[in-house]
């Protein structure tokens, strides 16, 4: 299945990404969680706002990525 392969995909690129970037560390988790509502306001905002749809992908990608990158920190699997 495309999408699956496309998250995991994902996934491994941006936990690559943030170990790099020594962002992956428990210490961190109360920070990553602000920018998890960040991301969420900004995708709420840009759905309310009726925004095109690539604007809402791009909202949507933020998401995720901060969702993966939490839950690393937090040492689940996403």
């Amino acid at each position: 299945m495309k999408t699956k392969e496309t998250l995991d995909s994902l996934e491994e690129e941006v936990t690559a990404w943030a170990s790099d970037r020594k962002l992956i560390d428990p210490s961190n988790v109360p920070f990553q969680m602000m920018k998890v509502i960040e991301e969420l306001g900004e995708l709420n905002a840009t759905i309310s706002k009726m925004m095109p749809t690539e604007e809402v992908k791009s909202e949507l990608g933020d998401v995720f990525v901060t969702l993966i990158i939490l839950s690393r920190q937090l040492g689940i699997d996403p």
